[in-house]
């Protein structure tokens, strides 16, 4: 019942994008890693590199001099190794902090202990050798479905969003658990901040700068969000919240300001998850365009992906060219 919840799902991205390539289609393109488009579209399907160092620039700030223990971090738990040098147990929380926030595959470690006498963190695994490194080998090929469902070669800062936030609101399904990560809702189970955390772990393994952001609702229930940094300004985005008000095909609470924010009905609560601590949140910007988006209820790419065209009370508008 699940795989036919998901084979729907993917049929109703490919329809709303404009058609995609199935992975054992004869047409698509080797590997299966197709992505989406018109049919009549010569666009190029997205070149995808799996990095699995990506971070968030202002994270990469606050790592500073122990970015390089962060990526050592992530070696080892790619090769299920235990134990890597850390300088202190500060340095220790700083980076399983931010592995834990920013780093999905974080979820195959069950425990992360600092040794002092050691100086350094070790690491203890959910699964054997051979079935963490399937595991681990498996990972970027999450990355590599959705790009084939959501983006096309070319696409700039404002396409890639749109695309991914689309297979965010309308192709993952909550399966009742909460507490849910990236990782679980790149392995088909999700809660409602999962939507956020698996569009934030797609944003930025497809070069798009994002944060996450912890909100209150009206009854103190947090909420994660994502500050996305579209053409050199942060916007909100709010892949769960859209599923309500627009079924989750429109754009109804993509590139959002603190405001629109409120309006939706959380309080003026914003705080910046950074991994072991929490932190100021950079000002949204205030884009019309954006704002114009707001009674979206559902949206296409025309075929070069310069455009979209929106529908608005059944009628459809173009709204114009992705970059201003």
């Amino acid at each position: 019942m699940k795989k036919l919840a998901l084979l729907l799902a993917a049929v109703l991205v490919c329809s709303i994008l404009g058609g995609c390539q199935m992975e054992n289609d004869p047409g698509s393109s080797q590997g299966g890693v197709g992505s989406s488009s018109s049919e009549s579209s010569d666009l190029p399907a997205y070149e995808y590199n799996y990095n699995p160092y990506v971070l968030p620039s202002l994270i990469e700030e606050k790592l500073g001099d122990s970015l390089s223990v962060y990526k050592a971090a992530v070696d080892a738990i790619e090769g299920r190794v235990e134990s890597v040098p850390v300088k202190d147990e500060s340095e220790f929380q700083l980076v399983t902090g931010v592995l834990k926030e920013y780093y999905p595959p974080f979820a195959l470690v069950t425990a992360a202990e600092y040794s002092a006498s050691d100086a350094a963190m070790k690491f203890s695994y959910r699964y054997n050798g051979n079935i963490h490194a399937q595991k681990i080998s498996d990972y970027p090929a999450k990355f590599k479905n959705i790009f084939m469902l959501a983006l096309k070669e070319g696409d700039g800062e404002v396409a890639k969003a749109m695309g991914i936030y689309l297979y965010a609101t309308s192709s993952l399904f909550e399966s009742g658990r909460s507490g849910l990560t990236a990782w679980d809702a790149l392995n088909g189970e999700a809660d409602h901040n999962s939507y956020a955390e698996v569009l934030g772990a797609a944003l930025l393994q497809a070069g798009v700068d994002c944060l996450k952001v912890e909100t209150k609702g009206g009854d103190g229930t947090s909420h994660l969000m994502i500050l996305a940094k579209l053409e050199g300004n942060y916007y909100y985005m709010d892949p769960f919240g859209e599923t309500a008000l627009s079924d989750g095909a429109g754009l109804a609470a993509f590139g959002m300001t603190q405001k629109d924010c409120v309006k939706n009905g959380y309080l003026d609560s914003f705080t910046l998850r950074t991994g072991s601590s929490f932190g100021e949140v950079p000002p949204a910007a205030d884009d019309p365009r954006f704002s114009e988006l707001r009674l979206c209820a559902r949206w296409k790419f025309d075929e070069k992906r310069e455009n979209i065209v929106i529908i608005v009370d059944g009628a459809e508008r173009d709204w114009g060219p992705l970059v201003q």
